[in-house]
């Protein structure tokens, strides 16, 4: 079996999918099956990187028109030349982008190599929540314009998946919007969660148990309560909401580390509401940090805090339950299928801070109530340990090899 994995993003750039695809590609690669992975990049520096076959194509920004199709132009032929040489089993996407996914799928189909996208960000409904964030599309979604937008956004993504012949839904929300909104037959779609390889947080977890962070919480008096979020700084994560829970918990001695970046014009807003709200010496911007150092970041919180109006999964949700780390998040989007509300996690209404702090302050003056949702969430964590994953998608290349489809429906 040869798998080629091609993915819009690889590291060393930060974030869920550029881990995700290395993971994927060192645990396929550990079970004997051949990777090749895909990327932008500089073409002259393809290489092996952690002993795993990296292959650059163009991923320059292009600003006018023709430089643009011209690029795309490149990136096919490229892909189609990577393709005949390797001659893949599968071809697996790893990561939704109109450019590369529809180029990804369209050679796949030309070569007659199945092909397998992983369905983890609707383009559709992130353009519609990023819209009703700004304000500019509540009202504006009967504006004509707002809906032809939409309906091509629509119709770009139907003929993007149409190209594949298995997708991979993350949730069962996405499941359903792929049936219903894009026509995909059930048995062509395999619903499986995000993962991650659990072992550096369940080390983290490990030490919590030391009881360190368990008597700060249940004496919230005594020493200093960090909470962490770990998110792109942008509007739709919510991280002003954060900032005013903060505000309404001054009688207890809680701080927020935030570790990410993202928008500048969204953290300096972010930085001019800490001042406002007078709680800029409880506020810590990290900053990004590289994947390697990042459970490190949830050894030193108390509390994870997750404040999205929009979340497609939260995969740092699984970091932190796998820390051992109690959570309160917003019931946005797909992160119901994350956590499970009162039991691994308290669950609060998007953009509602008063909520949010008061759902802080339940846990952090609870020892009983800490001390379940940590072996709860730590639980919870193993169903999307890397190694489950794996095999499902082991089992899954091998049903599209073997041109057998209908009996992914087995795997979910």
């Amino acid at each position: 079996m040869k798998i080629l994995l091609v993915s819009g993003v690889y590291p060393p750039q930060i974030g869920g999918p550029s881990a995700q695809t290395e993971q994927i590609a060192k645990g396929l690669i550990a079970r004997g099956i051949k990777v090749k992975v895909v990327t932008y990049g500089d073409r002259r520096l393809s290489k092996l990187v952690d002993g795993i076959p990296v292959i650059y194509i163009d991923g320059s920004l292009r600003l006018g028109l023709i430089d643009k199709i011209f690029r795309n132009g490149q990136v096919f032929f490229d892909l189609i030349w990577i393709i005949k040489d390797f001659q893949p089993t599968v071809l697996h996407m790893q990561t939704v982008s109109f450019n590369l996914s529809i180029i990804t799928g369209i050679a796949a189909k030309l070569n007659r190599i199945p092909a397998l996208i992983k369905f983890s960000s609707d383009l559709v409904w992130d353009r519609i929540n990023r819209d009703k964030l700004v304000g500019d599309s509540v009202s504006n979604l009967g504006n004509p314009i707002q809906r032809l937008s939409i309906w091509m956004l629509e119709l770009i993504q139907k003929f993007l998946l149409s190209n594949y012949d298995c997708v991979w839904a993350t949730t069962p929300g996405y499941q359903k919007r792929l049936i219903k909104k894009f026509f995909i037959g059930g048995h062509k779609i395999l619903l499986l969660p995000n993962f991650i390889d659990l072992q550096p947080f369940a080390t983290v977890a490990a030490k919590r148990n030391s009881g360190e962070s368990q008597q700060k919480l249940a004496n919230p008096n005594s020493k200093n309560i960090v909470l962490l979020t770990v998110s792109r700084l942008i509007p739709c994560k919510g991280i002003e909401i954060c900032l005013e829970a903060i505000s309404h918990l001054s009688d207890l001695p809680v701080s927020l580390r935030i570790v990410g970046n993202g928008a500048p014009n969204y953290e300096s807003s972010l930085r001019e509401l800490a001042q406002r709200l007078e709680i800029s010496e409880r506020v810590e911007f990290m900053g990004a940090v590289p994947p390697s150092q990042i459970a490190e970041e949830y050894q030193k919180a108390d509390l994870f805090v997750l404040a999205s109006y929009f979340e497609a999964f939260g995969i740092v949700l699984v970091e932190a339950m796998a820390a051992g780390i109690p959570i309160v998040a917003t019931n946005a989007g797909g992160i119901p299928t994350v956590v499970e509300d009162g039991v691994s996690a308290k669950l609060v209404p998007a953009g509602d801070a008063l909520s949010l702090a008061n759902a802080i302050r339940s846990l952090v003056t609870s020892e009983e109530k800490l001390h379940d949702m940590a072996i709860a969430a730590r639980e919870r964590s193993r169903q999307f340990d890397l190694k489950i994953v794996l095999d499902k998608l082991v089992a899954t290349y091998t049903s599209l090899e073997l041109g057998n489809p209908l009996s992914l429906e087995n795997l979910d």
